[in-house]
């Protein structure tokens, strides 16, 4: 909930329209947020891992602090997003009627030298920096594409059986 409380002050401070929903079950598993708003459409993933964090080839690797021998490798966790991502986009074009896509973004609250990297089409940001990456996003979507992106996320949370999932 932390990256979405930095998320939210820092677009409510520039003062643009965002749509929000939380703590989604879907197809892929739990998203923890999905924002639509002018710099397009994101499907937020936080992750709190024990541990230094980098990202390689896709994969993002966690070295406990007192283990480094224990590193392991969060295996699968791009594969989903992206497949989350692919269905989300479809789910939304279907009720919005806006092609889009769909950015699928991993959320890293532990020491994360790299920052920011997009690898394998998997943008892993730092959660203290979230707010501030997502306001340097460019503008992708008008406002009626924002709006009609917002109302299909909103049609979208009240099915059973869809991608984006219901709130939970």
């Amino acid at each position: 909930m932390l990256a979405l409380q930095s998320a939210q002050r820092a677009l409510i401070a520039a003062k643009v329209g965002w749509h929000v929903a939380h703590d989604l079950e879907g197809k892929y598993g739990n998203v923890d947020h999905f924002l639509v708003g002018p710099a397009g459409v994101f499907l937020l993933d936080s992750k709190n891992w024990a541990g230094a964090v980098t990202v390689a080839n896709g994969v993002a690797t966690v070295t406990p602090r007192d283990n480094p021998e224990a590193a392991w490798t969060a295996v699968g966790l791009a594969k989903r997003m992206r497949g989350a991502s692919v269905g989300n986009k479809e789910a939304l074009q279907a009720t919005s009627g806006v092609r889009t896509w769909v950015h699928p973004v991993v959320v890293v609250w532990a020491p994360f030298a790299q920052r920011h990297v997009i690898s394998d089409g998997i943008a892993y940001v730092a959660g203290d920096i979230l707010a501030a990456w997502l306001s340097e996003q460019p503008i992708r979507l008008s406002p009626a594409a924002v709006s009609r992106l917002g109302a299909g996320v909103r049609e979208r949370l009240r099915g059973a059986d869809d991608p984006i999932g219901r709130v939970g």
